[in-house]
């Protein structure tokens, strides 16, 4: 190859540099999916929500394939691996515009799908401890936004109402007091 002037090699190493970057980062979404795949799949919800941790482990392996195409070929001068790379960039873009269109036609079925999963996970509590602990997380993080809410005088917004009133309201722990200032802020 010929040598490459001071415009060409700036290009060649932001490029490396910045593939780099995206090689460490899924490096570290295979860690994270396999972290949140252990911890979903043995804490009593269904396999529909240790698929999450598979989701982010692919996710973070087409990120680490992607990325290594990147690097090799930019610090190599390699033509075949920058074109390669150019193309699995088309192909990600054309697959992110699919899965938003995707995501907006079948929103509704969607979020009768995660409420249902919420739902059915609701009736191992008290039975299965992953699961009790899970929901018991959940409580203590709603009634700090509860209380946050209350500090400031500010009113709950519906995604909070949502998950208080609908998986929440068989079984919770909070007090009487805080579901009155709760129902003040919602109505």
């Amino acid at each position: 190859m010929s040598d490459l002037s001071g415009g060409a090699k700036c290009v060649k190493y932001t490029l490396f540099v910045f593939n780099i970057l995206f090689l460490l980062a899924g490096l570290l979404l295979i860690i994270v999916g396999a972290i949140v795949y252990v911890k979903t799949s043995s804490s009593g919800f269904s396999q529909s929500a240790a698929a999450a941790g598979i989701l982010i482990i692919v996710v973070g392996s087409i990120v680490f394939l992607v990325s290594f195409f990147g690097c090799a070929g930019a610090i190599n001068n390699n033509h075949c691996m920058v074109v390669t790379y150019g193309i699995l960039l088309l192909i990600i873009l054309l697959g992110q515009i699919a899965a938003v269109v995707t995501g907006v036609i079948k929103r509704d079925s969607l979020t009768k799908i995660l409420n249902q999963e919420m739902l059915d996970s609701q009736k191992d509590y008290g039975k299965d401890p992953y699961t009790t602990k899970s929901w018991n997380e959940t409580q203590k993080i709603l009634r700090a936004v509860v209380h946050t809410a209350i500090d400031h005088g500010m009113r709950v917004t519906c995604c909070v109402k949502l998950i208080l009133f609908q998986t929440l309201a068989a079984r919770t722990s909070l007090t009487t007091v805080e579901w009155a200032s709760l129902t003040n802020l919602v109505t």
